[in-house]
């Protein structure tokens, strides 16, 4: 492993500090102003000793980018791959942890058991720990990036302040049926069985390639399920970030569809021709319910982790129709252009530039605006010329909304999302529109915060490699309701006592969902 000497450490660092401070819409906020994330940054530098490994040094950085109080701003040190791992993984619910799943059969007795410390170390102090190792949006978002700990050798050995990465832990759990914890050696191994979970009571499509699919999920057709996974393969996603000039996503793609030739520009809508398209997906799912005129759809949003948010405007477009476009109030968001923002995206919007430290407030004058002023007929006929401008380069989409636009009759069933903690970024887009339509909300609550930084630009240290993100934009989705915009709570919480009641189904809250339309269905 590389060795780090003082000097390329104080550059690695220097680096990390310009990037923040030029980049991040707000760097200062959580320390306490500018003084104070300076103050921080010379007591790191101060702090640094001749020579360190680049994990070492990734374990110095990473507490101090968490202060930054953001899930999207994050550190990574670059790691060998690694098949190895604990024999079970955890799930989240309430305001803890569970035994989700293991790996050999003689763990399946623990399936359901929470959490309450790792070799010696309690629950409080390891979420205390965790909250200064990475920076998140909320206490959700605290738990989920605790799971991800959990499951890295390198992340768990900074968490429990080990030199070494561990090779055993002593893990201390409540069985899901008895009342003292006990404590249980695990190994980590390379298992090669694959991970075992209690059989579910629910038949839920498989989320396919596009990061979607749709099933029903009773005999009588009049329940559909639509699932959501992460928002990064389907067809309008890359047709938008070629338009925009984001070639990251694209040339990975190409990549995995074209492993022995080299990228070509050109040849990118061949690559866009095998990509599953969101459009024609909810096409094929709306005729069906059409034809079977099913009342129920269900959102499940428990997968959607993250990706490319044009999905938002795609499902409230097809559920609520044009007029949800520009009628919804969505809050605002304020960008902010950098050089690291033209690294990756190689040109500046229209409009944008990098003067007065790169912020566009436009976004922002436009939502003050609409709270004085109500759309009329020419303000409304703006914003559909102004629709129509934006999903020009988007040919799918636009193809999509033209067929769209001349059918008579549009299904208009009742909706229901189901979210988990893993309801992330462009995942908690959906999840925050359906919200604002009414959907009933099952399950837990996201990670994501509706009031946040959000949009994030890769990075990676010269020295060092180690690679994060930092967001570009502040985003206020529900700018006047400060509590619903740290977290996004369900009106129909999955808890433990629910979920062990369901036998730890991984599908519990699917279920949670069938069981309140089997209580409505002649409500509706």
């Amino acid at each position: 492993m590389k060795e780090l000497t003082r000097s390329m450490m104080t550059e690695d660092l220097d680096e990390l500090v310009r990037l923040l401070a030029e980049t991040h819409p707000d760097p200062f906020r959580h320390f306490g102003g500018p003084v104070s994330f300076y103050d921080a940054a010379h007591r790191l530098l101060d702090s640094l000793p001749s020579t360190l490994s680049s994990t070492q040094f990734w374990r110095l950085l990473s507490p101090f980018v968490a202060r930054l109080g953001d899930g999207h701003t994050a550190i990574y040190c670059k790691q060998p791959p690694d098949a190895r791992r604990w024999p079970a993984n955890f799930g989240i619910v309430g305001e803890g942890l569970y035994v989700e799943s293991v790996r050999q059969s003689e763990w399946l007795p623990l399936l359901g058991a929470q959490l309450t410390g790792i070799d010696g170390v309690p629950w409080s102090l390891l979420l205390d720990r965790q909250r200064q190792l990475q920076g998140s949006d909320n206490f959700i978002d605290t738990l989920r990036r605790l799971t991800k700990t959990l499951s890295s050798r390198p992340l768990l050995a900074a968490l429990l302040d080990y030199d070494q990465e561990p090779s055993t832990i002593q893990v201390e759990l409540k069985p899901a049926y008895h009342q003292a914890p006990a404590i249980y050696e695990w190994l980590w191994n390379a298992y090669d069985h694959p991970l075992m979970a209690p059989a579910s009571a629910v038949h839920c499509p498989e989320i396919g390639s596009g990061g979607m699919s749709w099933g029903f999920v009773n005999d009588d057709h009049d329940i559909t399920c639509l699932r959501i996974g992460e928002l990064m393969d389907y067809r309008e996603a890359f047709e938008d970030w070629y338009m925009s000039g984001f070639w990251r996503p694209i040339q990975e793609a190409w990549a995995q569809h074209f492993p022995h030739e080299p990228f070509q520009k050109e040849a990118v809508p061949q690559l866009l021709a095998r990509i599953p398209s969101a459009c024609e997906t909810l096409d094929t799912l709306f005729q069906a319910a059409q034809a079977y005129n099913t009342s129920w759809l269900i959102v499940d949003l428990r997968f959607a982790t993250g990706g490319h948010s044009l999905l938002e405007s795609i499902l409230r477009y097809a559920l609520y129709g044009s007029r949800a476009l520009w009628n919804d109030e969505s809050g605002y968001q304020v960008p902010r252009y950098s050089p690291l923002y033209l690294k990756n995206y190689h040109a500046l919007p229209e409009g944008a530039s990098l003067k007065l430290g790169g912020y566009d407030f436009r976004d922002k004058r436009a939502w003050q605006n609409r709270q004085h002023q109500r759309l009329n007929p020419i303000t409304r006929k703006q914003a559909e010329k102004e629709w129509e401008q934006e999903i020009e380069g988007i040919p799918t989409l636009a193809k999509w909304v033209q067929a769209q636009s001349t059918q008579k009759k549009r299904w208009s069933p009742q909706v229901l999302m189901v979210t988990s903690a893993h309801t992330y970024s462009a995942g908690f887009d959906v999840a925050a529109m359906l919200w604002r339509h009414g959907a009933r909300h099952f399950g837990v609550a996201p990670a994501q915060a509706g009031n946040c930084f959000i949009d994030v630009l890769h990075f990676e240290l010269p020295h060092s490699q180690c690679r994060g993100t930092i967001s570009y934009k502040e985003s206020w989705l529900f700018p006047e309701n400060p509590e619903i915009g740290t977290v996004l709570s369900p009106k129909f919480p999955l808890t433990y006592e629910t979920l062990s009641g369901y036998g730890f189904d991984p599908h519990a809250g699917i279920r949670l969902a069938l069981e309140y339309i089997q209580g409505h269905r002649e409500t509706f």
